[in-house]
């Protein structure tokens, strides 16, 4: 059983590489961006977990015009981006979370999961939602992934 967490989130900056993704190509997207977004921080030292941000900004990220997304490395300072990369930040707030373990092909339930979760609570999501994920190993049965929404209060 999946269990709800609302936490204050600060702000937290990450490089990234900007994309889009449609939802009948996603591993092969995110996977171009992860390889794009390693040959382009190489250099950079202390990364942390990897993030992706999506931000569908009114689209139907199903739909025909894809949905944005950034795709890139927690960092504990922001800096200065090197070429082919910019900095971006995760939202800061009240946010909602919900851990998804195990292959990413499943991720989604999880996000639909959340979805329903927030709305037995009486609270809404607004803004962009964003993945953390929390690897220790590249086992699939070990993978960890924080689904995270900014949330907001009805009212």
């Amino acid at each position: 059983m999946l269990k709800l967490v609302i936490r204050h989130d600060p702000p937290r900056p990450f490089l990234c590489l900007a994309g889009v993704i449609h939802r009948d190509d996603i591993p092969e997207r995110i996977g171009a961006l992860i390889a794009r977004f390693s040959q382009f921080a190489a250099s950079v030292p202390h990364m942390g977990s990897q993030v992706a941000l999506y931000h569908p900004q009114g689209h139907d990220p199903f739909g025909p015009d894809g949905e944005p997304v950034w795709l890139g490395r927690e960092l504990l300072a922001p800096l200065d981006a090197p070429a082919g990369l910019q900095m971006n930040w995760t939202p800061g707030g009240d946010v909602a979370v919900l851990v998804h373990e195990g292959p990413y092909e499943h991720m989604l339930k999880t996000h639909f999961a959340l979805h329903r979760a927030v709305a037995e609570r009486d609270c809404e999501l607004i803004g962009p939602n964003w993945e953390r994920y929390k690897n220790a190993s590249n086992d699939e049965a070990n993978l960890r992934t924080e689904v995270c929404y900014l949330l907001g209060t009805t009212g």
